[in-house]
């Protein structure tokens, strides 16, 4: 895989990117709880992610010789998946401390 296409958080749009989607997450989790539905949509997300990444790898179990560097649609795809999940859960920890 070239340098150019690996998956970096040093890379500023992906910051950016990543920022911009906590923060609309929050937004519709705390003006819309329960937001439970994006932790299905980021499910998703992480799923195609992990597809691809087996898919470009050719292995399709974490025992194979499991290669830890992602493209950047993989890495784009569980990292955004990943903030999905967890933010409505945060912002539902967090009501229920208030």
């Amino acid at each position: 895989m070239e340098q150019r296409d690996l998956f970096t958080f040093n890379n500023r749009g992906i910051t950016v990117w990543l920022l911009v989607v906590g923060v609309l997450a929050a937004t519709v989790a705390f003006v819309a709880a329960p937001a439970f539905w994006m932790c299905i949509a980021g499910a998703g997300l992480v799923a195609i992610g992990g597809i691809a990444h087996s898919a470009r790898t050719g292995q399709w179990f974490t025992w194979q010789d499991w290669e830890p560097r992602f493209n950047w649609f993989e890495g784009w795809s569980g990292s955004t998946g990943l903030l999905l999940m967890a933010m409505p859960l945060l912002v539902a920890i967090l009501k229920g401390l208030a």
